[in-house]
């Protein structure tokens, strides 16, 4: 059961759907480069851009909307 009020349900539900997206369009490459044994630096790079991008624009959001 969602905590969400029922008119931004399905919102939500897209958002998440979204964001676990930009993941795997993040991750994938980083790990067909892990799994290539090419650029480790580059998928770690990969691997780590969007969830570090995404965990300060939130904390942004919070912040101007607080």
């Amino acid at each position: 059961m969602s905590g969400s009020d029922a008119a931004t349900k399905g919102l939500d539900e897209g958002a998440g759907l979204i964001v676990t997206a930009l993941f795997l369009v993040t991750g994938a490459p980083a790990l067909a480069l892990v799994l290539l044994g090419r650029a480790p630096i580059t998928a770690l790079t990969l691997a780590l851009a969007f969830p570090t991008a995404f965990a300060a624009l939130f904390v942004a959001a919070v912040i101007a909307f607080a």
